[in-house]
């Protein structure tokens, strides 16, 4: 049978050694400290620094809410430049400081925030741009520096994709205000939950040691009006245990995408997302763009893979501008950002982690060159799916819908 392949995932966390998380979690079950700031968020903040070469790193529960903090402690008002292009939780974080997103073109060739746009956005009332290192493709830091200067703003980047990443030689971290980092469970590195705040400014760390823990500085003494935002030692243990494994991993996944651009390379209307040469990424992210001449739209492509048992992602469709409250309450941006919407009407993330193997890599390959060359099936097939599936409540009949394929 034609499904009776085994699915090939869109991710998978890289496996670890289990004895040795096991032993550090003994070591937390023996101090009985299993919270605020113990030896292993201590010690995973220290090796985190070292690695990117940043005077502070702090440790919290995970990225959104590390968003959140570094507005806080910045004392933002008004408006905050950001990307469409991007997961929605960076728009959600600026709202939830009841700030106000101004969502940005994005560059063609980057996919981050594009500094011409932000220029002509600029306003009496912004305060920071919030930048996006996409795929960790570092976003314009010089161009985006310089307008920041100008208009005297403050700059963060979100950095969720960009852990042991460099540009031009300077690793994640050391570029505007602060960048935080994603250690969620779908993410190269990753606590299960949590993220970081990378940093040179010993001011704003400070802060943000106080924000995430209530305000508090020292025992009874409350500063700011702070959040518990703080990792915990179980999550921390295992951050630990698979540090020593990400040389490893990142070389791999750069030679799963060697892999991918043999065999893509050929075919007519793919082509791969490269990363600019003054970027050092982790590989933890395969974009293709579907353009016109492969036949097929992205979205057909993406269900005629699922029907094959090949998962993908269609970032970040449909941008987060046009997810709510944001495509109610500021619809004149879905007009207003022509990149960003025919960036994410075409890019389609395939599967690309430690695990995945060669013949698996051959098989995706193969899916994506056999749906080019069927395309006016898939397009009939494609047009019934979305009508037999329309108005049903869940996902259940689509899935089952994908899973049986244009050949059922």
């Amino acid at each position: 049978m034609r499904n009776a392949q085994k699915a090939i995932s869109y991710f998978r966390p890289r496996a670890i050694d289990h004895r040795r998380f096991f032993g550090r979690v003994e070591e937390v079950l023996e101090a009985r400290w299993f919270t605020n700031g113990g030896k292993m968020v201590r010690e995973l903040e220290h090796e985190v620094a070292r690695i990117h070469g940043v005077r502070h790193c702090v440790l919290v529960c995970n990225a959104t809410i590390g968003l959140q903090l570094v507005l806080k402690a910045l004392d933002l008002e008004g408006e905050i430049i950001t990307t469409p292009f991007t997961f929605v939780a960076t728009a959600h974080a600026i709202m939830w400081q009841r700030l106000i997103p101004v969502f940005c073109d994005i560059d063609p060739d980057r996919l981050t925030i594009s500094p011409a746009h932000i220029e002509e956005l600029v306003t009496p009332h912004t305060s920071a741009i919030l930048g996006v290192h996409v795929f960790g493709q570092f976003c314009d830091v010089e161009a985006i520096g310089r307008i920041a200067r100008k208009h005297r703003l403050k700059v963060i980047y979100d950095a969720a994709h960009s852990f042991m990443t460099s540009y031009k030689g300077t690793p994640v971290g050391h570029f505007g205000d602060a960048e935080v980092l994603s250690f969620h469970g779908t993410k190269l590195f990753h606590t299960f939950e949590g993220g970081a705040v990378l940093t040179d400014n010993a001011e704003l760390a400070a802060r943000l040691r106080l924000l995430k823990n209530f305000g508090f500085n020292g025992l009874d003494n409350v500063q700011y009006i702070g959040t518990n935002a703080k990792m915990n030692e179980v999550s921390a243990a295992y951050g630990l245990s698979l540090l020593p494994a990400m040389p490893r991993t990142i070389a791999r996944l750069r030679r799963i995408h060697e892999l991918y651009r043999a065999g893509l390379g050929a075919v007519a209307g793919i082509r791969l997302f490269e990363l600019s040469r003054e970027v050092r990424g982790n590989g933890q992210y395969l974009p293709v763009f579907v353009q016109r001449d492969f036949g097929i739209s992205r979205d057909q492509l993406w269900a005629r893979l699922w029907s094959r048992g090949v998962q993908t992602r269609r970032y970040f469709y449909p941008g987060a501008h046009l997810c709510e409250p944001y495509r109610s309450d500021m619809p004149w941006f879905k007009d207003l950002l022509p990149v960003a919407r025919q960036v994410t009407e075409t890019i389609l993330c395939l599967p690309c982690y430690y695990d995945l193997s060669d013949q698996e890599v051959a098989r995706v390959c193969q899916a994506v060159a056999e749906a080019g060359q069927d395309g006016a099936r898939i397009k009939k097939w494609y047009k019934s799916l979305l009508r037999s599936s329309f108005g049903a409540p869940g996902m259940a009949p689509l899935v089952q819908a994908l899973r049986r394929g244009p050949d059922s």
